[in-house]
């Protein structure tokens, strides 16, 4: 149920989630894969990749759009959302 979510802190959460498999390529492409400790971490969150579209898909709804909790922060939510859409375009390695 949207009115009791906030919408930019699920949002945040999925940026970083779709910021993972940036992670991976970049640090492949520059030859210098991870290791260790950070690539145990790493891999773990990797599992959880696929809850960003999820969250993504759940803001993306307009009947969860008119709830309070995402009207009342509008402007962020837009921006956020946005972001989690397109990625790529935003995260950068």
């Amino acid at each position: 149920m949207a009115e009791y979510r906030l919408a930019f802190r699920e949002l945040g959460l999925s940026i970083g989630l779709h910021g993972l498999r940036a992670m991976v390529a970049g640090r492949r492409q520059v030859g210098k894969p991870l290791s260790g400790p950070a690539n145990d971490e790493l891999t773990k969150l990797l599992e959880y990749q696929s809850l960003g579209a999820k969250i993504d898909a759940f803001w993306c709804e307009p009947a969860n759009q008119r709830a309070n909790t995402w009207l009342d922060h509008l402007d962020i939510n837009s921006v956020m959302l946005a972001t989690s859409l397109l990625p790529d375009e935003f995260l950068r390695i």
